[in-house]
């Protein structure tokens, strides 16, 4: 079971119920946390320092600035607000004026980004286009974790409006780019920068959600026992495109070029959490604003904790006048604070005027705001409401201005944006404001990596199938090390294949009893890497998969239950039809008959065998050493050359390899040799012009004999007759004892006809495969019986809502 709260498993076994959506897509690089902050030393009122790390370097338009250089001609347009700076690429512009020769003064105007570990290989600085204007001596910084400057580039006199150059080595454990600007292109401008650091993650949530499929699981059977699987999870993802984000040709788009394979995608659902609240509450006998059209009213708040991604404002009204004419729509934002105003949307959502309720009786009114940033605690915030019509300009809404204090200093709820004359009426009512941030608590759903991408011209979503890492290791090959003759057990074998496919210890977990499954020369040929985690599960009767958090487990045979021990444990229920304590084992979840929509109970005679037959194939050496390579000519060298030569083996796998040169000319010289199990790396130096011929001996290792083992249940048996199962021949199974080991847990675990349950039910995500589940199997007559059950695959459907689909097998009490 994943570990979540008891609010998650309350929230999801809900009779009526909200399930949360949130996918996050790395677009520019397939490994790497593109998790980045933006931080500058200054802005103008209209600036979006963000833009400058999401792979857009064109600006929309050119957009007006108070410095002279706009004409009244058309070709200037306003800066975006903050309701369209997704959509209107403008960047990062500054405060302060350049001066004379377009110096800045100390301090200089400094753009700050701040990341996850990471390599940089490249620079990148681009100014405004559309205005024609760049910076013109600066200087980046490239920082480590412990704050030292590990790369300084210079950069004085550029007259590019994109400026780049790519790093001659890779700088490594980067954490933090600056860029300070100390010269721009135009005297009595400020900075304006598009790009400096290409870096683009997007997350989706909810509504921008259209569909999430996942299939997950731990056994594939194709017609006999599902003995050593490897599975790839898969998840489809379709995803609404109504601002033509995705669409392929969009060059306004930041995701224009990065719909790519490979882009990875990290999917949660979620519960509503606990969370925080601010009431606001206008006292009964106060004044009253009116909330006019093109004017606000505003009230701050302290965040009590901290938030992201979606929030409720909800504001309950008693006694409050309706529009005498309703305006079209009132905006509902959540505003930074600007030295004691609001300063600019971190978020908002627009409803009807009409909408608003009236009465004596209170009623929360409830608006949805999902925010652009998080906000952090203990900060102040503004809830901010604007009127807006076309038809009717005086409509109001009566509502109140508390006198008392609830922030230091601050006296009065409202803040008029536009009236020099604001209005003040009595009301004899209350207006509550209450911001409702409840937290959100998620649950994975794994790690993929895209396909192909689907984004129809008829249609307005984006669609992709993605696949976990498993699915990566099919495309990357493993070949044996130089010590693999060290090997001698599947465990440091495992190691092994997925060190090599670059994977770090904090992306895998082995199982150690693999320790125990010893092998003579722990050799496969150069094969995927999956194919060869393949027979490493095979070889011990184990499996391999991805779990929630993208981490591979190589699982051996003593995590696939068998058998239970039933205790007393009072334990969450999934339904209400169970009594509050019931008899089950601990860490079980129980499901009851109110959880599904239909259930089946198949028992798969296929799926049986109660002879096992396990074939060692043990590999050893003759210790007799053989020429296992030679040159197939003499090979030509030049004076004080040196030659590198990559011998295949005839023969492999091979130990105690040596490599010799024969016919060779004075001065000629082997320098350096790598022996691998079917082949070597040579270099040769001369210091004379000659020729040479390369000789390789080695002692071949082949398989010589092996050992039939043979496991059986003569009282399965005698019950359901002899069934045999022959396991696959494996290069991994050399010796008697890793061989009965195998044979006794397949006897185990299917000497018995196996008794599944499969359900198609309302789902939980918190519960992951491996799990154990209680499923009612007979509920009639005044029987009731339960068994228990461990899930082998899931499908998991969210589409607004959640359904889900189980399988698993019986495990005996």
């Amino acid at each position: 079971m994943y570990p979540v709260s008891q609010k998650y498993h309350e929230e999801m076994r809900a009779d009526r119920r909200r399930v949360f959506a949130r996918c996050q897509i790395d677009y520019t690089s397939p490994f790497l946390d593109q998790s980045i902050e933006v931080m500058p030393s200054e802005t103008a009122r209209y600036s979006y320092p963000e833009h400058t790390a999401d792979n857009l370097t064109e600006p929309y338009a050119k957009f007006a600035s108070l410095d002279g250089s706009c004409k009244a001609d058309g070709t200037c347009y306003p800066a975006p607000g903050p309701e369209e700076e997704k959509y209107m690429q403008m960047g990062w512009w500054g405060e302060k004026l350049a001066g004379a020769g377009g110096a800045f003064t100390s301090p200089y105007p400094t753009l700050t980004v701040m990341f996850f570990s990471r390599p940089i290989d490249s620079l990148k600085v681009v100014g405004d286009s559309k205005r024609e204007e760049w910076p013109v001596d600066f200087e980046i910084k490239l920082h480590d974790e412990t704050d030292d400057v590990l790369y300084t580039e210079t950069v004085t006199g550029n007259t590019e409006i994109t400026w780049s150059k790519p790093l001659g080595a890779t700088v490594t454990q980067v954490v933090k780019m600056t860029l300070e600007i100390t010269r721009w292109s135009h005297v009595g401008r400020q900075v304006k920068i598009l790009e400096f650091f290409s870096s683009l993650q997007e997350t989706y949530e909810n509504e921008d959600i259209i569909l999430l499929s996942l299939l997950e699981e731990q056994e594939v059977s194709y017609g006999s026992l599902p003995v050593g699987n490897i599975s790839s999870n898969e998840i489809e993802i379709k995803l609404y495109n109504r601002d033509r984000r995705f669409d392929v040709g969009n060059t306004n788009s930041p995701l224009y070029g990065l719909l790519k394979p490979n882009r990875r995608i990290r999917p949660e659902l979620g519960a509503a959490g606990g969370g925080w609240h601010t009431e606001l509450e206008q006292l009964y006998s106060d004044m009253s604003r009116h909330l006019v059209v093109g004017h606000g009213l505003a009230r701050s708040f302290t965040a009590g904790g901290t938030l992201g991604g979606m929030t409720e404002v909800r504001i309950s009204v008693l006694g409050v006048e309706r529009f005498f004419m309703p305006p079209d729509t009132i905006t509902f934002h959540i505003y930074n604070d600007n030295d004691g105003e609001p300063g600019s949307s971190l978020g908002h959502t627009i409803t009807q005027g009409t909408d608003w309720p009236e009465g004596a009786t209170p009623e929360w009114f409830i608006v949805d705001i999902t925010l652009n940033e998080a906000l952090a605690q203990g900060v102040r915030y503004w809830i901010v409401l604007i009127a807006s019509s076309s038809g009717h300009p005086s409509g109001y809404i009566k509502t109140r201005v508390s006198t008392t204090t609830t922030i230091p200093g601050e006296r009065f709820m409202t803040y008029d944006f536009s009236s020099p004359n604001p209005r003040w009426d009595p009301l004899p009512g209350s207006l509550t404001f209450r911001l409702e941030a409840p937290s959100r608590e998620y649950v994975p759903l794994g790690v993929f990596w895209t396909g192909d991408w689907s984004i129809p011209d008829d249609g307005l979503f984006a669609q992709t199938t993605a696949r976990d890492r498993l699915e990566l290791l099919r495309h990357s090959t493993y070949e044996p090390g130089s010590d693999f003759a060290d090997i001698d057990n599947l465990h440091d074998l495992a190691v092994d294949i997925l060190q090599k496919a670059g994977l770090t210890n904090t992306e895998y977990w082995i199982d150690p009893g693999l320790e125990h499954f010893r092998t003579a020369y722990a050799y496969i040929p150069p094969q995927s890497h999956r194919e060869a985690l393949r027979l490493v599960a095979e070889a011990c009767a184990g499996r391999v998969y991805c779990d929630r958090e993208g981490v591979v487990r190589v699982e051996g045979p003593s995590f696939i239950k068998t058998e239970i021990d039933t205790i007393k444990n009072a334990h969450f229920v999934q339904g209400g039809t169970f009594p509050a304590e019931v008899e089950t084992v601990e860490g079980a979840y129980a499901v009851s008959v109110d959880d599904y929509f239909s259930k089946d109970i198949p028992i798969k005679q296929g799926e049986m065998a109660n002879h096992i037959e396990v074939e060692t194939q043990f590999l050893a050496s003759s210790g007799i050493e053989e020429e296992v390579y030679r040159s197939s000519e003499p090979v030509q060298i030049e004076a004080n050359q040196e030659i590198a030569i990559n011998a295949l083996y005839r023969v492999a796998p091979c130990i105690g390899a040596a490599a010799s040169l024969e016919n060779a000319d004075p001065g000629i010289e082997i320098v350096k040799e790598e022996h691998y199990p079917d082949k070597a790396e040579i270099v040769v130096h001369s210091t004379v012009e000659g020729e040479f011929e390369l000789a390789i001996s080695a002692a071949p290792l082949k398989v010589l004999g092996g050992d039939l083992v043979v496991l059986q249940d003569q009282t399965s048996i005698s019950q359901h007759g002899l069934v045999k199962f022959t396991f696959p021949r494996n290069p991994l199974v050399q010796l008697v004892s890793a061989a009965e080991m195998a044979a006794g847990h397949i006897l185990a675990l299917y000497k018995e006809p196996r008794q599944n349950v499969e359900l198609d039910w309302r789902g939980n995500p918190a519960l992951e495969l491996g799990d154990i589940i209680q499923v009612p199997v007979y509920q009639r007559s005044g029987i009731d019986r339960r068994s228990y059950f461990i899930v082998t695959r899931q499908e998991l459907e969210y589409d607004g809502g959640l359904r889900a689909r189980l399988s698993g097998y019986r495990i005996t009490e």
